[in-house]
């Protein structure tokens, strides 16, 4: 069926007596088909529409009781024309109380269809919202898209074929689409709304029945009423008149002043806005409070800003911690490790163990002969070290050497005295182990390697 033309928005009448330069292009507009929000414009503009030629409007359940809203459009829309409702609903809305809504419309203008709006991007899964709209008892004819959005049109086509065939496939019901086209002009350049194609209902695509333009050119806030002349002239410049029809561009030498939305809440909006702005300045003056805060407690119980000294003598006393902030109080962990000490000689000493200092050997010499056949005299094996710390004395094995020609260094470590009395006399070897090394920790006793002793050949 055919598309009312004979009517247009109230703001578009007084838009044209406000700003006279943009008189031509508002002429444009409403010689096309334009949806109507309120349902007082909708009465108004009934009477001038032939009985077959589709009136649309939008119906937004959303903003209150539906039932109630639905009651009011009733109340203004009886008779025997032909209307096409958009319902609006809001994510909430279950089928139990949409359904009474809808019927109530329904039975208002029994030559009405009726397309609810869905979000092109739950088409995705076409079969979840099919489950969503079969559970509407109420007649359906359609879902309408791209309400208030800036999706291209070819794109919305491919998603309302795949939509209808799976709906012819799964419920059997005659489901079509409807386009909102007022704003997705292909040229635009950003997310900005642009006009788009003129209202029709021959579209490319069978699964499409109409392209409307559903919110009015120049208008953000349909159900406020507010007509923005800026607004409107840029999606003028940038839609389809100007591209295609090759209309003339809007130039606002003086731009006209915004219509400002009068507040008629009693000022509780005003007054909740400041209560939520100072909440948030405060909450953001906390955070900056305490991370000042935070930085100076931790650089001054740092563990790494603590000086350790070298050394640290019994006489003095270890240094004093410093007084805890009031951080490290509510959280321990932040409180400053306590310095790390060297130990002192004295302390090293005293934890050191003790080590005898001198070991005795026996040694047994024999007077030199002048016999060269005659056996070479040998000490006696194996040699006992005794220790004064051990109980079980400890056994050292001596390696002998035999004479060399030569005198060796042992001549000038170890002194022997003269074979004068006796061939063999008991004599002790002095040796000295290496001191200990020093350490913080408990240092196990080093016991001395088996030495080699040298005799030398004056001695045999």
């Amino acid at each position: 069926m055919a598309l009312c033309r004979n009517v247009w928005p109230p703001t578009y009448v007084q838009a044209k007596v406000d700003y006279p330069q943009l008189s031509q292009a508002l002429g444009l507009v409403m010689q096309q088909p334009v949806a109507l929000w309120t349902p007082s414009a909708a009465a108004a503009a009934l009477p001038s529409c032939r009985l077959d030629a589709y009136l649309v409007v939008v119906v937004d359940l959303g903003q209150g009781n539906a039932t109630q809203i639905a009651q009011t459009w009733a109340d203004s829309l009886a008779g025997d024309h032909a209307v096409m409702y958009v319902v609006r609903f809001s994510a909430n809305s279950i089928a139990s109380s949409l359904t009474p809504a809808l019927e109530i419309l329904q039975a208002a203008m029994p030559k009405s269809q009726l397309y609810l709006v869905v979000s092109w991007p739950m088409l995705v899964y076409p079969a979840f919202e099919l489950s969503t709209l079969d559970s509407i008892h109420a007649k359906i004819d359609g879902i309408a898209l791209n309400l208030q959005d800036l999706q291209r049109t070819d794109d919305l086509q491919a998603l309302c074929r795949t939509f209808v065939q799976v709906a012819n496939t799964q419920s059997r019901r005659p489901y079509r689409c409807i386009i909102d086209t007022s704003g997705n002009y292909p040229a635009r350049q950003s997310l900005h709304r642009a006009i788009g194609t003129l209202p029709t209902n021959r579209s490319e695509s069978a699964a499409v029945a109409y392209e409307l333009w559903l919110t009015p050119p120049g208008t953000t806030n349909p159900l406020a009423g507010l007509f923005n002349p800026i607004e409107f002239a840029r999606e003028f410049n940038d839609g389809y008149f100007v591209h295609e029809l090759d209309a003339a561009r809007i130039v606002l030498l003086d731009p006209p002043r915004l219509p400002v939305a009068v507040n008629h809440s009693g000022g509780k909006s005003a007054m909740i806005a400041s209560l939520i702005l100072v909440g948030v300045v405060g909450i953001f003056g906390f955070i900056v409070w305490f991370q000042r805060h935070r930085r100076r407690a931790i650089a001054t119980t740092n563990p790494r800003d603590v000086k350790i000294e070298p050394s640290i003598s019994a006489s003095q006393e270890p240094p004093q911690m410093s007084k805890p902030s009031i951080l490290s109080r509510h959280f321990p962990w932040r409180r400053a490790l306590p310095p790390i000490q060297d130990l002192s000689d004295a302390q090293v000493s005293q934890e050191t163990p003790s080590i005898p200092t001198t070991e005795t050997l026996p040694l047994s010499k024999s007077k030199e002969t002048s016999s060269p056949n005659s056996p070479q005299p040998t000490a006696q094996h194996p040699a006992e070290l005794t220790d004064s710390s051990e109980e079980k004395p400890k056994q050292l094995c001596i390696r002998e050497t035999p004479p060399t020609s030569r005198s060796s260094p042992a001549d000038e470590m170890m002194s022997l005295p003269p074979s004068s009395s006796s061939p063999s006399s008991n004599e002790t070897l002095s040796i000295k182990p290496p001191s200990p090394v020093r350490r913080a920790s408990v240092v196990q006793p080093s016991v001395p390697k088996s030495p080699t002793y040298w005799y030398p050949q004056s001695a045999f």
